[in-house]
């Protein structure tokens, strides 16, 4: 087996068990919501693991616990705006980091 395709048959492992994991409680409704749920996240961190590596997925990770922990709101008069604001400037700047890293040497324009 191929390390690609060895590297699709693991994601698709973990998904179901993982998924399978999330069926034991609620009902209806709910029992496949949490399915759906488990599946997704788990589907979206193995990807982004197995597609930019463990920095990206650290990356990931200190991005999505940066934007859960702080309040966001773009009203001025909040007392809670200036740190929002400084939130999402940090989360901005480092996604132009990366973008600038991630281009950095191709050429602008790719002529066939």
């Amino acid at each position: 087996m191929s390390p690609a395709a060895s590297d699709y048959v693991f994601v698709v492992c973990v998904v179901v068990l993982t998924s399978l994991s999330a069926l034991g409680g609620g009902s209806g409704t709910d029992r496949w919501l949490a399915f759906a749920q488990s599946a997704g996240s788990t589907l979206l961190t193995l990807l982004v693991l197995l597609r930019v590596g463990i920095f990206g997925l650290s990356v990931m990770f200190v991005t999505v616990s940066l934007l859960q922990r702080v309040p966001m709101t773009f009203d001025s008069a909040s007392l809670y705006a200036a740190g929002s604001w400084v939130a999402l400037a940090i989360v901005l700047g480092a996604a132009a980091g990366g973008f600038i890293l991630a281009t950095r040497g191709t050429p602008r324009m790719r002529t066939a």
